[in-house]
């Protein structure tokens, strides 16, 4: 019984994250669509360069800590061979 009340909510979240991503997608078409093609082109091709930015800059901030994760790994290592 359980078992098949866990699949009953598994399918309900399912749909329920299928619809939430038809609505994000239908205000996307709708967000782009100008009725122009031309202006929905240009408005696409700037939503992409924006994410383009935001993942650079993503990884401009997450360097310096890949960088540092061979020192955490040290500093663990020793932690554990003193028995903290």
């Amino acid at each position: 019984m359980a078992r098949k009340q866990r699949a009953e909510q598994w399918a309900e979240y399912r749909r329920q994250r299928e619809e939430e991503e038809r609505r994000q997608r239908v205000m996307v078409i709708t967000e782009f669509g100008a009725g122009d093609p031309e202006a929905t082109m240009h408005a696409m091709a700037a939503a992409i360069l924006k994410y383009r930015r935001a993942l650079q800059t993503l990884g401009r901030a997450a360097g310096p800590a890949l960088e540092l994760r061979p020192l955490f790994e040290q500093f663990v290592s020793e932690r554990e061979a003193d028995g903290v």
